[in-house]
This record gives C-alpha cells, structure tokens and sequence, in this order.
C-alpha cells in the first residue's frame, strides 16, 4: 500500500530495451504539462538514503557502468526513486500517480533529466510505457 489517499490512480510499466551507460541517468514521471521549474530545485547529494514520496524523480543505476558520484535529493508520484539496472539488459518498473481527481493517462510523460546550461534539460526518452487507468467507482 502506498499510504496515499485517492479515488483515481494510473498505474504504469515501464520497458527500456536494451541499457547502456549513457541510460545511467536521473529521471522523473510526470502528470500534466509543468516545465523545467519542476526540477529547478533538484539538489544532489552524496547518500544512498531511500526517499519516498519524490514527486516522480528517480535514478536509473545501470550495473557495469561507472557508479555516478552522486544522485538526486528527490522531493516528496510513486516510484522507486533507484532503479539499478543491468548494462545491455532490458528493464521494466513499475509507477503510479494518485489523485482525488480523475486523471487522464494523456498527461502521463516519462522524461530524462539532463545537465543545461542554466537549468536541467527534461528530453523525452525512447521507453516505452503501458498505462492502466484505477478508480475506486
């Protein structure tokens, strides 16, 4: 159980293919159309605590490839904010986005999170993702 209170939910997986290094990256599930204000906050710090309630940021760790030095400080949507990873392996995980509100997998959005010149970058990845829509009705 996730402890969150919600009538409607949309629960996701996620399929990456085949992984490389230069998957090994942060990245963070969306719902509705905000921009990089979202991330503008994002801090990174050197711990490997578990965060929970992270607003969707999460970290793909591929296995084999070089340990990043750091990873994000995650927020308070439902994800396991590290997802380690097997270099030239597929991957799936699960999410989840909780709402009183109905919700629309319309505004479902999977986006990796790179470095820019004044704020990070969110680009869209190639993943592909299947949607389930829940409600409580």
């Amino acid at each position: 159980s996730s402890g969150i209170n919600a009538e409607y939910g949309i629960v996701g997986k996620v399929y990456t293919g085949r992984l490389s290094c230069k998957d090994q990256s942060p990245y963070m599930v969306r719902y509705g159309d905000r921009h990089h204000e979202d991330v503008e906050g994002l801090e990174v710090e050197n711990d490997d605590h578990h965060h929970h309630n992270n607003h969707g940021f999460f970290f793909i760790r591929v296995e084999g490839c070089p340990k990043p030095e750091a990873h994000p400080s995650y927020p308070a949507i439902i994800v396991k904010p590290m997802q380690v990873a097997a270099i030239n392996e597929t991957y799936s995980f699960k999410f989840g986005d909780a709402s009183m509100e109905s919700l629309c997998p319309c505004k479902v959005h999977l986006k990796k999170i790179m470095k820019g010149d004044r704020h990070p970058k969110l680009i869209d990845t190639d993943f592909k993702i299947s949607l389930k829509v829940l409600s409580k009705k």
